[in-house]
């Protein structure tokens, strides 16, 4: 798209973009959910239910649901961690270097995959509407940022990608007496700057550039679709309504605590011991004799604040009296049952934003049985969820990595990425055992295989060095899924079986450093070697010990 003079000049001159403004709105809401901020501007006067008063101590004591989203949101780590997938850079080895150097710090020191989760994916949530766009830095490089849409002006897409961008004015830097505005715009052919002052319009002549991309650099970071109107949804917007009755009712929890959580103190009146009890104190002024007020109960005779020190004399009751002790002072508490009833309704709204969004239930009960088909069907659902999410962030991956790519090698270029989908959610121990059951009732061998990777992968989720050391010795070792005792029943002998007995022994005398440093065939043929080296008689007939046929941990 190509915007000539007298359409930017129209676009500049009718103000912000209505569609730009109501995304900046939502954007403001979501973020005070997430990050906090601005909270006390979204927090409602209960007219009726509470006074002023109370108002403002909700206010200072302001309690976020800022821990609630960062759990919520918990399950998308895995969008960035999950095994499997792969990125075709579609390039010789020498450009693949390149573009590997290139891409290697796109924003403050980081890979294109951690810059998409650590400064985008939240980003994500809060403001789908704005944009990730590529840019060329003042050096000539290629600069990787986020947009959100307090920044835009005014922008055209197609689906996700942009055809023409206004972004929002500045003002001159160099000059303060200047009352002018500046906006950049970008379409296809050119990044120029256009100067508002008043009513005109025009074109700055001294800064127009040519765009070196031939296209605008920039995709919408959203992906749900607002059925409603042109614009994207936020990925937790089926819950946003949910969240604001929490903000409401952990707030009213936290004064009700405060007003109402402590215990009263009561006891029958004592004289106030600086006064006598009379509320007065006598002075004299000259021949004149006066009273004032007593500092201390401030009138009203009765002692108002009590020492740990302090004694209460009590006198001693007359026959057919009352014996008041100990029953001359305690405490009032406050009711247990309303505390419980706040929390759990809180717990609950939790819960159930957590149903909403990842369309699968969360148990706090880790005792809980669940049957085969409920585990599956909830990790199914909220593997689903998760997919939608890989695919939006494969997109810009693959954008990020084509601009790049258009920049070094031509227009031509394209890559492909596609995020892995081996989600662990499962813990080691629980893999384990699905392992030692599955032994147990003689399922196919590569069915065991398949969870004994998917063991490895949990059990080193976050060490890619000891996870990388794991499966090469597993796609070493000969017949993997079986004991020895198993392979010689099969029939083999000489070699081969002495592989496979010989084969625990030998992995306890490898090094690190030779795992990590040979290769698959090198490490077989270390195998071959060790089992050479013992002189062993190849006509194994004695009885076999039983190796254990489940991964090394």
């Amino acid at each position: 798209m190509v915007l000539d003079e007298a359409q930017v000049k129209e676009i500049i001159l009718e103000g912000v973009d209505p569609l730009i403004s109501k995304a900046r709105k939502r954007a403001d809401r979501i973020n005070m959910h997430i990050t906090g901020r601005n909270t006390k501007d979204y927090l409602e006067k209960l007219d009726n239910y509470e006074n002023e008063a109370q108002r403002q101590l909700k206010e200072k004591l302001l309690k976020s649901n800022k821990s609630l989203f960062s759990f919520l949101l918990r399950p998308a780590d895995q969008v960035f961690s999950a095994n499997g997938g792969s990125i075709q850079y579609n390039l010789s080895e020498r450009s693949l270097e390149s573009l590997k150097d290139a891409v290697s710090d796109v924003n403050e020191g980081l890979s294109v995959k951690d810059f998409l989760r650590k400064k985008v994916f939240k980003n994500y949530v809060i403001d789908p509407n704005g944009l990730l766009m590529c840019d060329i830095d003042e050096f000539g490089g290629v600069s990787v940022n986020f947009y959100p849409t307090k920044e835009l002006f005014w922008y055209k897409r197609n689906g996700n990608r942009v055809e023409a961008i206004i972004f929002n004015p500045y003002e001159n830097p160099d000059d303060k007496n200047d009352n002018k505005e500046y906006f950049r715009v970008i379409d296809d052919v050119s990044d120029n700057i256009y100067i508002k002052d008043g009513e005109d319009v025009w074109l700055d002549q001294t800064q127009v550039l040519d765009n070196f991309f031939g296209y605008v650099p920039a995709n919408v970071v959203g992906d749900i679709f607002d059925v409603n109107e042109p614009l994207f949804l936020s990925f937790i917007d089926d819950v946003l309504d949910d969240a604001q009755e929490r903000l409401r009712d952990v707030n009213t929890n936290v004064v009700h605590k405060l007003a109402h959580g402590y215990a009263k103190y009561w006891q029958y009146p004592e004289a106030c011991t600086t006064c006598g009890g009379g509320g007065e104190l006598k002075y004299q002024e000259g021949e004149e004799v006066k009273t004032k007020v007593c500092y201390t109960c401030d009138g009203s005779g009765v002692k108002s604040k009590k020492d740990a020190s302090d004694l209460m004399l009590i006198d001693i009751p007359q026959e057919g009296e009352q014996k008041l002790t100990p029953d001359v002072g305690g405490y009032i508490n406050p009711s247990i049952e309303i505390w419980q009833q706040y929390d759990k309704d809180i717990k609950e709204t939790g819960d159930y934003m957590y149903e909403c969004l990842w369309g699968s239930y969360f148990s706090r009960d880790p005792e809980a049985e669940k049957t085969a088909t409920e585990t599956f069907v909830n990790a199914q659902i909220k593997n689903a969820r998760r997919n939608d999410l890989s695919k939006n962030f494969e997109r810009l991956h693959k954008f990020i990595l084509d601009c790049y790519g258009k920049l070094l090698f031509g227009k031509g270029y394209e890559s492909s990425v596609s995020y892995g989908t081996k989600y662990n959610d499962e813990s080691p121990d629980v893999i384990l055992d699905t392992i030692f059951e599955a032994s147990e009732k003689n399922i196919s061998s590569s069915i065991i295989g398949d969870l004994q990777m998917k063991y490895y992968q949990s059990e080193y989720a976050n060490d890619q060095m000891e996870l990388s050391k794991k499966i090469k010795l597993y796609k070493v070792d000969p017949f993997p899924n079986l004991s020895a005792q198993d392979v010689k029943e099969l029939g083999v002998t000489g070699l081969e079986l002495n592989k496979k007995i010989y084969y625990p022994q030998w992995v306890n005398q490898l090094t690190d450093a030779k795992i990590i440093l040979m290769g698959e065939d090198e490490l077989r043929k270390d195998l071959n070697d060790y089992v050479d080296n013992l002189k062993l008689d190849t006509n194994v007939s004695e009885e076999v010990q039983e190796g254990a046929a489940k991964p090394e941990q």
